[in-house]
């Protein structure tokens, strides 16, 4: 397994693709993965909203991104609540709504 300090010094790597590995690890804390969460670059974020370990609240800050593919991830991400999919289903892009609505937990 992988030491929680070492992923947390990792996580401000200045190489956007360090970040993007330790937001899609499932060894990342929760914690991390929230402050990964508020990236500036796009790809960390889609590893964040990716990850099936990412917390709750996390999924649902990331189902508002700016960023489409952010948002496809979090629609895609198995481990997304029904209530973050419910506002998914609505969402301004064909493919968001799409995932949101393929995604096992949406329930109809």
């Amino acid at each position: 397994s992988f030491d929680p300090d070492i992923l947390s010094i990792l996580a401000e790597d200045p190489d956007y693709k360090v970040r993007w590995t330790v937001a899609g690890s499932s060894y990342t804390p929760a914690d991390v993965l929230d402050k990964l969460s508020s990236d500036t670059n796009y790809f960390v974020r889609s590893g964040v909203a990716s990850n099936k370990d990412a917390p709750d609240y996390t999924l649902a800050r990331l189902a508002h991104d700016d960023d489409i593919a952010v948002r496809m991830h979090v629609a895609r991400n198995h481990s997304t609540p029904k209530a973050v999919l419910r506002k998914l289903a609505n969402d301004e892009d064909d493919y968001v709504r799409r995932y949101a609505l393929e995604n096992k937990n949406y329930g109809g």
